[in-house]
């Protein structure tokens, strides 16, 4: 399932109040036939357009490829605040990467605030762009941390433009009985953010920029010159900017094993009129401390634009305003029953470490992605550095790309059902009892089916599967089976009604790991010279290695795995049975 069009009719906006208030924009071609150009930039969001723009008033031909509209993806979608510093705290990132690292990159927060605002100004890009933004905690250790975290940046970076708010303080500026009290951050802001994104994309033109809609980059050849093709038409291009964010897609495996896309949502109220007061009486854009944060702000015609709720498979739940008005609700109790005129969802790309992923895939080939939700000046600015690069001056992009991003455990491939299974223990306090019960034993009964119809077949467990998977490239949903057996038994194992139902559960999570552990082991064993290898070591007897091993039986006796009762025992079962065939032979 491809993300770009999993949600979404190819080639339009969604229908959000943002597209709904867009200003007047041009639909730009797709490509057709091969063209050359000194730089490809892959993807037209924030990231994408900013290379393109800063690029082309450099001098630099530059063609710009879409797979949809340009700012059609999260750059689009957003809450439209534009934070300060980094998406993780300067005393995290402190710790993290050191002071002088830590230094650098708030200076480049706000550097990243400065160009997103002068941006605006220089191609007057009509966006309400306002000043404001206050984070709210709603405990007493959120609201200790953050004046703490307030106080850090006054007196460790000299920033004055924060301001501690105690409870009366709060609920001057947001009277939700929720929060408890927060900081108020003058130098961020809040914007239209499609606007905002199409006013780039006016600019990017204007300077030459080649714009190509509805034109997804389909593979990238890497050489001196590299080519980017598409299902129309080509690029050849001396340098290549990869800004896709959540929806890469496999177009480059690194990125992808790095950022991985989580889904958020925004609904937009009727015009709330009077009622604005008892919201948000000072026009600034709010998020809260939660885990899965909250955010929302006021549009120009008085509605509030509320975020909230996450989801991590490739679909959008179907009823997106009844999603984000349960948190709504549980900040404003008042707005229960506000009509949502308009609720859509979008795709972001996140980090393990939730810092973006800025690298040199190759000498000409730069990215960047993984904003983490801190992307309104972030990403502008890394499409700035990246222009900047090309141009010969990388020392802002070598700062960015410093900052250590791991893969996903299992890379692309593992990376969502790794997040669910993470988020699993959360269930149980998220939903009933009884709801949990349920889920467990769906989960359970249906993908503990495809164990017992793959043993009915004739080899019990994950390695007929891994055989499978191997044979016909589903090494994917393989995992998805695995982990999915894995959330069921924690599912039932943490919230039992009987003690055999944990047993049970516990039992299901200790056989799928076990024997996810026999397939890792049948891995390392695939080599006919590895496993002679291990047999001279076994028995001592380096004669073995000269007996001539690429023999299709012996293949096939080797890639077969041993499993009793479902556990697979690859090297000491496999061993075995190749010591024996060698000697009968």
């Amino acid at each position: 399932m491809n993300l770009l069009y999993a949600n979404d009719t190819p080639g339009q906006y969604p229908t959000s109040w943002y597209a709904a208030t867009a200003t007047k924009h041009t639909a730009y071609p797709p490509l057709q036939g091969d063209t050359k150009a000194d730089v490809c930039v892959v993807g037209g969001g924030y990231t994408g357009l900013s290379a393109a723009l800063h690029l082309a008033e450099a001098g630099y031909d530059v063609v710009l490829l879409d797979a949809q509209r340009v700012g059609f993806g999260a750059s689009g979608r957003n809450g439209g605040q534009l934070g300060s510093g980094q998406r993780v705290e300067q005393d995290g990132l402190e710790k993290m990467l050191g002071q002088e690292h830590a230094t650098k990159l708030w200076e480049m927060g706000q550097e990243a605030k400065a160009l997103v605002k002068s941006l605006i100004e220089k191609h007057e890009i009509d966006c309400q762009l306002k000043p404001g933004v206050a984070w709210t905690g709603s405990t007493a250790s959120d609201v200790r941390h953050l004046h703490d975290y307030a106080e850090h940046l006054q007196k460790n970076y000299g920033y004055d433009e924060i301001e501690v708010l105690d409870h009366a303080a709060l609920q001057s500026v947001c009277p939700s009985p929720d929060y408890k009290g927060g900081v108020l951050d003058m130098g961020a802001a809040h914007l239209h953010p499609l606007n905002y994104a199409l006013g780039l994309a006016s600019a990017a033109a204007a300077a030459g920029v080649r714009i190509h809609e509805t034109s997804p980059a389909e593979n990238i050849v890497e050489g001196s010159k590299a080519l980017v093709q598409t299902a129309t038409g080509s690029v050849t291009a001396d340098h290549v900017v990869l800004a896709c964010n959540g929806y890469l897609g496999k177009l480059n495996g690194d990125v992808a094993a790095r950022v991985m896309p989580i889904n958020n949502f925004i609904a937009a109220t009727e015009p709330l009129g009077d009622r604005v007061n008892d919201v948000l009486p000072r026009d600034v854009a709010v998020a809260d401390s939660r885990f899965v944060v909250n955010y929302f702000r006021l549009s120009h015609d008085g509605r509030l634009l509320f975020g909230g709720g996450e989801s991590y498979g490739y679909r959008f739940p179907q009823d997106i305003a009844a999603k984000v008005r349960k948190p709504m609700s549980q900040v404003f109790p008042q707005l229960k029953d506000v009509k949502i005129d308009y609720a859509w969802g979008g795709t972001l790309g996140i980090t393990m470490k939730r810092l973006p992923y800025v690298a040199r895939l190759a000498p000409n080939i730069l990215s960047a992605s993984g904003y983490s939700g801190h992307g309104v000046g972030t990403a502008t600015h890394a499409g700035y550095l990246m222009a900047k690069a090309i141009e010969g001056d990388a020392a802002g992009f070598d700062t960015m790309a410093a900052i250590p991003t791991q893969a996903f455990p299992g890379g692309a491939s593992l990376r969502s059902p790794l997040l669910v299974l993470a988020m699993a223990p959360l269930l149980p306090g998220l939903l009933c009892k009884r709801q949990v019960h349920w889920l467990g034993a769906a989960l359970l009964a249906i993908l503990g089916g495809i164990f017992l119809i793959a043993g009915v077949l004739g080899a019990a467990g994950l390695p007929a599967l891994a055989e499978l998977a191997a044979k016909y490239d589903l090494s994917p949903w393989l995992w998805w089976i695995v982990l999915g057996l894995v959330a069921g038994g924690l599912l039932y194992a943490l919230r039992p009604r009987r003690g055999m139902l944990a047993l049970a559960g516990w039992l299901v999570v200790f056989w799928c790991l076990w024997s996810t552990w026999g397939y890792a082991q049948l891995n390392t064993t695939r080599s006919p010279r590895d496993m002679m290898q291990r047999v001279a070591q076994i028995t001592g007897d380096e004669a073995w290695l000269a007996i001539p091993v690429f023999d299709e039986e012996f293949l096939l006796q080797t890639r077969q795995p041993t499993v009793h009762f479902g556990f697979a025992t690859p090297q000491e079962a496999q061993l075995q049975r190749a010591y024996a065939w060698l000697k009968a032979r």
